[in-house]
Order: structure tokens, then sequence, then C-alpha cells
């Protein structure tokens, strides 16, 4: 799939972050939202942040687009495993279910907000966090 000059930037700050997690699931776990704001933020898709914050409790990192976004109906649909909001998606639905379940493994969560235009999803991880990975 041809990405039209898409901007993708990313806002990692100098600050250390520091999470004792799986390097490769929270990885994946980024690559899915990226990959999704790709395949699916429409024609009108110019540009995909990628940014990190974090606080004593929490890291957080976001992916941020200004595509077609989700509604909130769309929003549920698209976390259901095999959930297709679009009939003529070439994805398998599992993306964001995966994006879950990578966040719950170390004790997180995630969230997905609508733009105007666009989408936003944090991948919230706990500070420290030494649970079962």
């Amino acid at each position: 799939m041809p990405h039209r000059g898409i901007e993708i930037d990313a806002s990692l700050g100098d600050e250390v972050l520091e999470i004792t997690a799986d390097r490769t699931m929270v990885r994946e776990a980024v690559a899915n939202l990226i990959d999704n704001a790709l395949k699916h933020g429409g024609p009108k898709l110019s540009r995909i942040s990628v940014s990190c914050e974090s606080n004593e409790a929490a890291v957080s990192i976001s992916v941020e687009d200004d595509g077609r976004g989700l509604n909130q109906e769309e929003i549920q649909t698209a976390l259901q495993r095999f959930g297709q909001v679009s009939a003529n998606s070439d994805g398998s639905g599992l993306g964001l279910p995966i994006v879950v379940r990578v966040a719950e493994r170390h004790g997180g969560s995630l969230e997905l907000t609508t733009g105007e235009p666009g989408l936003k999803a944090r991948i919230s991880l706990p500070a420290g966090f030494t649970g079962k990975h």
C-alpha cells in the first residue's frame, strides 16, 4: 500500500522512561497501532504522531493520527476479536485486541479517543510493574 507522503513523528522527550515489560510485546503493540493508522486512516490521513510520557505511577505511549477516526460504536467493534469496522478491510480484526491483551498482561490498559479529526490510542503501563509477562 503506498503511503502518500504521510508524516510520522515521534516525541519521546529527553527523560528516560523505565518499565519492566516484555520488549517484543510492547514493540509489537505500538507497531500494531501505527499500522492501524496507516491502513485505516483513510485518504485524508497526513500525520501520525508517537509520543511517550510518564509520571510516578505509569508510562504512556500514544499513537495519534489525523485520519478518518472512529465513532464510539466503531471503537467497540474494533476492540472485539475479529471485529471489522469496514467490510472491505484487509486486516484480520486482531490488531487492537492484541494491543489490549499486551497492555493487560503488563497491568495496564488501552484507551481510544476520537479526535477531530483522527484517533488517539494510548497504552498506559504501570511504572516498575513486575508481574507476569
